[in-house]
């Protein structure tokens, strides 16, 4: 299995998952096999973190992506990246409505975290803690039950 978490910071399964995966310098990729151990972990750069509104310069002109966007804003770019990644599983604080229709049509299950690092969120996904996403969330909605206070972002 492989999961991905957006990233301010390349620490490994120390890095704190970020609150806005299309800002995120970083994705945190674990693959863990079949008996739930970690066999790799790797933190690779975020391309589409090029502005201060998380947009790749060639996609300027879309509306902000997986933090994810309303209407289905999500860049196609920023889309093909998180794909290519081959992730089953992304850990994130929000999904918007493009992001979470592009994301589940190609099977990619979506996760809120339980802690505030990949490695406490990765070891909760493996025991069946975390709840799945099972519908867009916006980035409005801080400070509620949809997105924790005390997330970085």
């Amino acid at each position: 299995m492989r999961v991905i978490a957006p990233s301010k910071e390349d620490r490994g399964l120390d890095s704190r998952i970020t609150a806005h995966p299309r800002m995120a310098p970083y994705f945190v990729v674990v693959d863990v096999d079949d008996g739930g151990n970690v066999t790799s972990i790797r933190s690779i750069p975020n391309p589409y973190a090029g502005d201060e509104h998380g947009h790749h310069r060639e996609e300027h002109e879309h509306a902000h992506g997986m933090g994810m966007g309303r209407g289905g804003g999500m860049g196609m770019g920023f889309a093909r990246f998180l794909s290519g990644l081959r992730p089953d599983a992304i850990i994130t604080y929000t999904a918007g409505s493009g992001a979470f229709q592009r994301l589940t049509e190609q099977g990619i299950r979506i996760y809120r975290p339980k802690g505030h690092t990949v490695g406490e969120s990765v070891k909760a996904l493996l025991a069946g803690e975390l709840r799945e996403i099972e519908e867009p969330t916006e980035r409005s909605a801080v400070g509620t039950d949809k997105f924790p206070k005390g997330s970085t972002a």
